[in-house]
């Protein structure tokens, strides 16, 4: 697979990898949110409360039911109580319920019009013993105002409430109002909001408040009765987010994760192999022609076994050519090293090679100019001779080191000739010899010019 598909293979799979991974988070996030606003509604409203929540806190066993402590709080909360019925409308069980209610099934359709709402639901229908379970709120605004009724002097615009009443009203958070029939306030008991009649018959419209009253054609007075209702129709905003805070941070923290864990594993898999591939380039423009090592000087990118990492095959194509690019570049290290040192020797070589004819040129022209001797023409000649063959060499080497040079700076192809090795060699014994020969009479020569 080309370096192109496996980038586009790549990118998708991590997409599709995200793509899961988010959803799967927004799943369990919608179903915590569903949990908790659940759990919110049950809380403002046993009613709404539906059959898995309640065989969770009424539990049967052989018979017997038994309601957890979560539950009894809620209704207890709510000012209401709960009734449980068996399949034949008798009462097996129940908690806070006013004693009229505690007979049968029949006894709470006889006193339905003395509460504002009941909720009913069957649980357990797959059982042997199903349960009806009913919940229901006593208005105790209606209750307060038949008791403080019964103690009023509709001729006074006095409430004249008895001191237990009052602390009956107030420990529910009531208040009490005598008006006039067209809505002037009279008189008021615990009115700390200072409410208007308009305003408490529109607490009392959207079920915050549960209000009764009472008229009286003769005086022309009307008493009404106002209690916070318990029982809350909806969630309220601020305990919407107190519920939802925990799937929130939940989520938010589910986020964060996402993002750390996806970068780390995005520089993992394309930068960090970028990375590597910039020091390769930086140790090779520093003339290091080794691939990059850890801190523990370790390969980083072939294992043990000689096989590239799993994290560097993505550039697979890469690697393999910044390796041979490197192998390549190390062994023309060397050999321009080596060259380098065969010149040194050779340069110096060829300035021995200069030395030796150069010497017996200069012999040979002082013994020529010396006036001390009379040289015959043979050895004239043989001097002449000599230092002619000698101008030679130092020419050929010359044009050698000229031509080096040359070929250094390509400035000349090279040109293959054939020779006859073995007149070559023959020629390379006979100098050798010459140089031998006349050495001792080179010395001799300068010896005598000396004294």
């Amino acid at each position: 697979m080309s370096i192109h598909r496996r980038f586009i293979t790549q990118f998708l799979l991590q997409l599709f990898f995200y793509f899961i991974f988010i959803s799967f988070i927004l799943l369990t996030f919608t179903v915590f949110f569903g949990y908790y606003l659940s759990k919110a509604e049950i809380e403002g409203n046993v009613g709404k409360a539906d059959e898995l929540f309640l065989e969770d806190q009424i539990q049967l066993n052989n018979g017997h039911v038994t309601i957890q402590s979560e539950l009894k709080e809620l209704v207890k909360k709510q000012s209401g109580w709960l009734l449980i019925f068996d399949n034949k409308g008798q009462l097996i069980k129940h908690l806070y319920s006013p004693k009229e209610l505690e007979m049968n099934f029949s006894a709470l359709i006889d006193h339905k019009e003395d509460y504002d709402r009941y909720y009913s639901w069957q649980l357990y229908n797959d059982s042997e013993q199903p349960l009806i379970v009913m919940f229901g709120q006593r208005n105790k605004a209606e209750k307060l105002i038949d008791e403080i009724a019964s103690h009023m002097n509709w001729t006074t615009d006095e409430l004249q409430l008895p001191r237990d009443l009052q602390h009956e009203v107030m420990s529910v958070d009531g208040s009490v109002f005598l008006s006039t029939l067209d809505g002037t306030v009279l008189n008021t008991f615990n009115n700390e909001q200072r409410l208007s009649i308009k305003e408490l018959y529109q607490l009392g419209n959207n079920n915050s408040f549960l209000t009764k009253s009472i008229s009286n054609q003769e005086s022309n007075k009307t008493l009404i009765v106002s209690v916070p209702n318990p029982i809350k129709e909806d969630v309220e905003a601020t305990t919407f987010i107190y519920h939802l805070k925990y799937p929130l941070i939940a989520l938010l923290i589910a986020l964060l994760l996402t993002f750390i864990i996806s970068g780390f594993l995005y520089s993992r898999k394309f930068a960090s192999p970028v990375t590597t591939v910039i020091q390769w380039i930086e140790n090779l423009g520093n003339k290091q022609y080794t691939s990059p090592t850890n801190i523990r000087h370790q390969q980083k990118l072939y294992n043990k076994s000689g096989v590239i990492k799993h994290k560097y095959r993505l550039y697979k194509e890469v690697m393999e050519t910044l390796s041979a690019v490197t192998i390549q570049l190390e062994e023309n290290e060397k050999m321009r090293k080596k060259q380098a040192k065969t010149r040194e020797d050779w340069i110096s070589g060829l300035s021995h090679d200069l030395k030796t004819p150069l010497s017996s040129i200069v012999g040979y022209t002082k013994m020529l100019n010396s006036d001390q001797y009379q040289w015959s023409l043979d050895e004239k000649k043989h001097f002449i001779d000599t230092i002619d063959e000698k101008s030679h060499y130092m020419m050929e080497l010359i044009e050698d080191l000229t031509l080096t040079y040359r070929l250094q700076n390509n400035s000349l192809p090279i040109i293959e000739e054939s020779i006859e090795l073995n007149e070559t060699i023959r020629r390379t014994i006979i100098q050798t010899m010459n140089i031998k020969m006349s050495m001792p009479i080179l010395l001799i020569c300068n010896q005598k010019q000396s004294n």
